[in-house]
């Protein structure tokens, strides 16, 4: 049975820093999941995170990271597709296709298949230029929405606390809260003066 990290407050901020780093077996206590699973428990843990801090510019990282895996996940799907159709075992694409959004392909001659195949080329030329596009909106250092530095947040919220976080010792949603609290005393201070 698969045991998985599932909130805040389970996931020790060392794991949560693997899996926002795109390593989503962080998330794996015990036993096997499947990627899908995996990205949809990654996706309410950030969703759970991001409201803590109340930070929308990582709800866009999240968003678009998801997008990112979810393009990736196609790509290898459309490469399975094809390892298929050279096999010529036509009867175990079909599940396949309708993770790429292809529906009701039938193959009963040699055009049918090459009609596919072209359907599936342009799937594959729209998911890599739709990836480019996510991957450039998220790496892109001049907008707002830059990847979260962990290791330079915690030496930040160290030094505001006065005490050390420790990335084994705390869970996500504790250190989620710290950030929280920081923020809205740097709000007061802001609005009041110290």
């Amino acid at each position: 049975m698969t045991k998985l990290y599932t909130k805040c407050d389970e996931i020790p901020l060392c794991k949560f820093i693997e899996v926002y780093n795109g390593n989503l077996e962080a998330l794996v206590i015990s036993g096997k999941a499947s990627d899908k699973e995996l990205r949809l428990v990654f996706s309410r843990i950030m969703d759970e995170y991001s409201q803590i801090i109340g930070n929308k510019n990582l709800q866009f990282a999240v968003s678009k990271r998801s997008l990112i895996i979810n393009y990736y996940t196609k790509i290898a799907v459309i490469s399975a597709i094809f390892n298929f159709i050279k096999q010529g075992e036509i009867g175990k694409i079909s599940d396949l296709l309708a993770i790429i959004d292809i529906k009701d392909a039938s193959i009963q001659t040699v055009a049918d298949a090459e009609k596919l195949i072209n359907k599936i080329e342009s799937s594959l030329a729209y998911i890599r230029l739709r990836l480019k596009m996510a991957q450039e909106q998220l790496d892109n250092p001049n907008q707002v929405n830059r990847r979260v530095d962990f290791t330079k947040e915690r030496m930040i919220l160290s030094a505001h606390f006065k005490m050390r976080i420790d990335d084994k010792t705390y869970t996500a949603a504790e250190y989620a809260n710290l950030v929280r609290l920081m923020l809205n005393e740097i709000e007061e201070v802001k609005k009041y003066g110290k």
